[in-house]
This record gives C-alpha cells, sequence and structure tokens, in this order.
C-alpha cells in the first residue's frame, strides 16, 4: 500500500511540474515575423537551407507539402508520356535567374557530358515578373548511373553559372543544391 501511495504522489509531482513547464513564458524572438522581414517565400526557404550563393534547389521526389510552396510550377516534361515517371522540383534562388533543363550524352572524346537537345528553359524575372516562390517541375525517368538530363542555372545580374546533372546516387535525402561551377557544396 505504502509504494502505490509513494507512486500516486510521484505521478502527481511529475504531473504538477510539467504543467509549471508548459505554462512558462515562451523565449522572447530576436528575429522578426517573417512579414516584416521583406522577404519573399521561396528567399525565406533559401535563408534557412543554402548558403547565400545557392543558385538553386533540387528536390527528388517532392512531396505535396515541398510542391505547396510554389506557387508557379513550369512543368518540363521529358517522361515520353510514360505512365511511371520520376519528378524533380528546380527552385531557383534568385528572381534574375535563367534555368535550363537539356538532354544530355557522355562524349568519349571530350571525356565530359555534352547537351544534346533543350527540354525547356526560363528566364524568371521576365516570364514570371512579379510571382514569387517559382519552381521547375521536371518529368522524366531519372537514372541510377550516367544521367540523361542536365539543370542550368544563371544568375543574370553576376554571370554565374551552375550546373547539375539528375540523376540517382541512392545517398542522402534527395535535397540538392546547385552553387556556382567550380565552388564545392
Amino acid at each position: 500500500m505504502k509504494n502505490i501511495k509513494r507512486t500516486a504522489c510521484f505521478l502527481l509531482l511529475c504531473l504538477a511540474l510539467t504543467l509549471m513547464a508548459a505554462c512558462a513564458a515562451p523565449p522572447e524572438e530576436t528575429t522578426p515575423p517573417p512579414e516584416e522581414t521583406g522577404m519573399t517565400q521561396q528567399e525565406k526557404l533559401f535563408a534557412s537551407l543554402a548558403r547565400d550563393n545557392t543558385l538553386a534547389l533540387v528536390l527528388y521526389s517532392p512531396t505535396e507539402e515541398q510542391l505547396d510552396q510554389v506557387w508557379t510550377k513550369v512543368l518540363m516534361n521529358d517522361s515520353g508520356g510514360i505512365a511511371h515517371y520520376d519528378e524533380v522540383l528546380v527552385v531557383p534562388h534568385y528572381k534574375d535567374s535563367e534555368v535550363s533543363v537539356d538532354k544530355v550524352e557522355w562524349d568519349e572524346e571530350g571525356g565530359s557530358f555534352s547537351v544534346t537537345d533543350n527540354v525547356g528553359a526560363i528566364t524568371y524575372n521576365k516570364d514570371y515578373e512579379g510571382q514569387s516562390r517559382v519552381g521547375i517541375l521536371v518529368w522524366s525517368l531519372i537514372p541510377e548511373g550516367f544521367p540523361r538530363l542536365q539543370v542550368t542555372v544563371t544568375r543574370v545580374s553576376t554571370g554565374e553559372t551552375g550546373t547539375f546533372l539528375l540523376g540517382y546516387d541512392g545517398k542522402g535525402d534527395g535535397m540538392y543544391f546547385i552553387y556556382p561551377d567550380g565552388e564545392n557544396a
């Protein structure tokens, strides 16, 4: 009987401490709420995830929640009409971005990938002026091994260009960043 009373008292004490902790004042915010920063949703996303010089975010198999964060989706369909294709979402960081999705093949002589055909291209500030949260949704078969597609992002104001080959490597969480060529991630 004594053990039951002790257990009950201990549980009541734990409950009381939990309730007191829940009633404590929340920590003071040191940064202004998102609405007061003057940043677009896209800029806030990049500020929380990447370095300043990130040109674009690449998400393999984006979730519905991630797709909902992008208002304007430009579809670049390279699926060839097949029912089972992969989705890749490319979200440019800067409003003066030019984004191109190209088909590529391995060039034995040059020892690198060469562009064979353009799937689609946009200039963010020209084609989607005044719109925030623009993303490019690519439908294609994304192979393990040699890639078939390349994304090129150019920031017009600085001339910085970055390329990213779309292919699965089986590592990570499916989120990648495109940085200016020559800079490590």
